[in-house]
C-alpha cells in the first residue's frame, strides 16, 4: 500500500506542475482570434479593444457590441467633420440608424447602400475624421479579415470622394 501512495504523490505532484503549462497553450478560439488580428494588422488595420460609445438607453439593448472588437482603418484624406456611429437595427435586416448625430442626408444617400452590403457579423460602424471602425465579431474563417479591410477601404473612399465633392 505505501508503494502505491509514493506513486499517487508522484503522480499528483507531476500534474500540480503540467497543469499551469497546459493552460498556457492557447485554444484553437485563441489561436483564430490570433490570425485574424496578425492578418488584419499586416494590411493596415489597427485592432482597438473598445465599444462605441452608446447612449444609456441603448447599451442593455447592444450587449452583444461587449463581445466585438474594432477594426479601424485611417483615412488620412478625410474631411469628415464630426463623429458618426451608425448601429446595426436588431429588428429589421440591412437597417442601420445613427446614434448621436445623424449625418446629412446626401451624405446618408451614398453611404447607406454600403452600410447595407457590409457582413451580418458587424454590428457598428464609427466614422470620423480619423478614419472608419468596424465593430465587427471576430468569426468565420481568417480570409473575413480581406472582406472588413475591403468594406473599410470602401467607406474611407466613399467618405474622401464625396466630401471633396461638396
Amino acid at each position: 500500500m505505501s508503494d502505491y501512495i509514493g506513486w499517487i504523490i508522484a503522480a499528483l505532484s507531476m500534474g500540480m506542475v503540467a497543469w499551469p503549462i497546459l493552460q498556457m497553450v492557447p485554444s484553437a478560439a485563441q489561436k483564430r482570434q490570433m490570425a485574424f488580428r496578425t492578418h488584419a494588422k499586416g494590411l493596415g488595420i489597427h485592432i482597438q479593444m473598445r465599444r462605441p460609445e452608446l447612449p444609456p438607453q441603448l447599451t442593455g439593448q447592444y450587449q452583444q457590441l461587449i463581445g466585438c472588437v474594432a477594426y479601424h482603418l485611417p483615412d488620412f484624406d478625410s474631411q469628415l467633420n464630426g463623429t458618426y456611429t451608425a448601429l446595426r437595427s436588431q429588428n429589421e435586416k440591412g437597417q442601420w440608424f445613427w446614434v448621436h448625430a445623424r449625418p446629412h442626408v446626401s451624405w446618408l444617400e451614398k453611404m447607406l447602400p454600403a452600410y447595407q452590403a457590409i457582413a451580418d457579423n458587424v454590428l457598428a460602424i464609427e466614422q470620423s475624421r480619423a478614419g472608419t471602425t468596424i465593430f465587427w465579431r471576430e468569426t468565420g474563417e481568417v480570409e473575413a479579415v480581406d472582406a472588413i479591410f475591403q468594406q473599410l477601404e470602401s467607406l474611407n473612399q466613399l467618405i474622401t470622394h464625396h466630401l471633396h465633392k461638396e
